[in-house]
């Protein structure tokens, strides 16, 4: 990969980063100021087990998710000081700048990836 597309995809995946920490802590902010039970229509007290958690564990998901897409743009970001950012890492091929566009942080091309999917699925 030249420098100048070198550049253009650390920029990305920086720009990226900050987004998905902002997220992230909006997220953690939602979770910390959700009152103990959600929906309640009672004042009658309820047993902790009855409280509402779908919306908890939902919550959890979404920062669960923010967390896996941090250290995936931390490890793409590793792979640009290292050299080998852009290249799949089954293969070894280059990943096509369609894939890397919209999917800086990618690992794989998409070839290797179907059959990560296949395998896995």
């Amino acid at each position: 990969m030249r420098e100048d597309q070198l550049a253009h995809y650390r920029e990305k995946l920086v720009k990226l980063q900050s987004r998905v920490m902002a997220k992230a802590r909006e997220a953690e902010e939602r979770m910390a100021d959700q009152p103990a039970m959600r929906d309640e229509i009672s004042h009658v007290p309820t047993h902790p087990a009855d409280r509402d958690t779908e919306g908890l564990a939902s919550d959890m998901e979404v920062e669960a998710n923010y967390e896996q897409t941090l250290e995936a743009i931390e490890a793409a970001l590793a792979r640009t000081d290292e050299g080998t950012y852009g290249r799949c890492a089954d293969c070894g091929a280059g990943i096509s700048t369609s894939r890397l566009d919209v999917l800086p942080f990618t690992l794989r091309c998409v070839a290797c990836e179907e059959k990560q999917e296949q395998g896995s699925g």
